[in-house]
């Protein structure tokens, strides 16, 4: 789960299978109170790991909601990894069924895109969900969608990707390419154009990278804009997404016309 302010703070992000989300906390959701004092961003869940707290949150302006969750203690690094893994599943919809994959980072494993290419066979799309997270090496993400010279391997399939300010470095290149050889569809907010690559990485104990600057990239100060843009409003949203609405528009008509991009109206 990941929170914005200060005396409050609003829920912008909750982990797929995590603590909050299996507690019924919502992305928009504004964090009041912990064991009935005051939030205060990370001095509220310190030391409390492993043993149950008392939420009062704010999901709309008159209506609060008490829960009872037990905070979790993980590395980024590790809570990132499951996240992304546990992120993919089939959404059926309108006699349709898409593959989905949040990747907050593309420092995974891999193994989200070999599981989706496993699925490929049994699903009509991809919503490759780009928002949120930070950036990492785009390796992977380039062979899976793009393919290689000597292999066939990767995604055949129509492919809608969702954007936002958290779409950069690595990420914002692929979506970069993706849109410029009409791979894909972009919908969602505009990238932030921050695109520096890395002239080294080095994992530094078990929680932290170290990261020195490479090459200015092209795309440095360049947002890419979507090809549907559509705002999504986080305060007290209640867990709604209309971005990821309209992105399931968007590839139902790309599967029903068997075209990569289709005609924006």
């Amino acid at each position: 789960m990941q929170v914005t302010g200060a005396s409050s703070a609003t829920v912008e992000k909750i982990e797929p299978l995590g603590p909050a989300e299996r507690t019924g906390i919502r992305v928009g959701d504004e964090i009041i109170s912990v064991d009935g004092v005051p939030f205060e961003p990370i001095v509220s869940f310190r030391g409390k790991a492993g043993r149950p707290i008392r939420l009062r949150l704010r999901r709309k302006p008159e209506l609060i909601y008490n829960f009872l969750v037990t905070p979790v203690k993980e590395s980024l690094h590790k809570a990132v990894q499951r996240a992304i893994r546990e992120s993919i599943h089939i959404i059926e919809e309108n006699g349709n069924r898409y593959a989905y994959l949040h990747a907050w980072t593309f420092l995974g494993s891999g193994s989200e895109y070999r599981r989706l290419v496993e699925m490929q066979d049994d699903v009509d799309g991809l919503l490759w969900d780009l928002r949120d997270g930070f950036g990492g090496f785009a390796g992977r993400g380039n062979r899976f969608l793009f393919g290689s010279a000597d292999s066939d391997w990767g995604w055949h399939k129509p492919v809608v990707i969702l954007t936002d300010d958290g779409t950069r470095s690595a990420k914002e290149m692929l979506v970069d390419v993706a849109k410029r050889r009409n791979r894909a569809t972009l919908v969602g907010a505009p990238t932030p154009g921050h695109v520096t690559t890395v002239g080294a990485f080095r994992r530094v104990g078990d929680d932290s990278v170290l990261i020195l600057p490479g090459m200015r990239s092209a795309l440095e100060g360049h947002p890419t804009t979507p090809d549907y843009f559509v705002e999504r409003p986080i305060p007290y949203s209640a867990g709604k997404d209309p971005q990821l609405a309209v992105a399931k528009q968007v590839l139902r008509k790309l599967v029903e016309a068997n075209d990569p991009v289709p005609a924006i109206r």
